[in-house]
């Protein structure tokens, strides 16, 4: 179905009609078409084509703040990232350090607990051994003093 909207006329010197005409037939459009789209364009973009401002001179406000942003990203670094970094840096170093450390005195820690150990087995053994020989001595004793007085002395000691 066609559009039934109600039409307009608009009037132009040649000049800019045939300006209309060769950016209308460039672009593959009506000039209708092309009118229709230029505006649609101005509205979307909130362009003013009054002000005749320039797409450079918006591209070069655009690179103006966007330097602006990168220069503040470089103090930022400059000035609190980079010393954050270095910061963590020498912190992670000196943990780093301190680890080593602390593993260095578990492992002098572990080998001396294990050579307590092993002294304490081998005091435990020597104590049980003198404590056969003495026992076994004692027993000797009691035996030759047990034949000599007749005394029971084994059965008290060993009862």
């Amino acid at each position: 179905m066609a559009d039934k909207r109600q039409l307009t006329t608009v009037t132009i010197d040649t000049d800019t009609g045939a300006r209309l005409e060769r950016l209308a037939k460039a672009n593959g459009v009506s000039k209708k078409e092309f009118i229709s789209l230029s505006l649609e364009y101005f509205e979307k973009y909130g362009i003013n084509p009054a002000q005749h401002e320039s797409p450079a001179q918006e591209m070069q406000k655009l690179i103006k703040r966007v330097d602006q942003i990168v220069a503040f990203q470089k103090v930022q670094e400059r000035e609190f990232v980079r010393p954050a970094m270095g910061a963590v840096m020498e912190t992670e170093a000196r943990i780093k350090g301190d680890l080593t450390r602390i593993a260095q005195s578990y492992d002098k820690m572990l080998s001396i607990l294990q050579n307590v150990l092993t002294n304490d087995e081998t005091i435990i053994k020597s104590h049980k051994h003198e404590t056969e020989e003495l026992k076994r001595a004692v027993m000797v004793l009691a035996k030759h003093m047990d034949e000599k007085n007749k005394a029971g002395l084994m059965g008290k000691l060993f009862g």
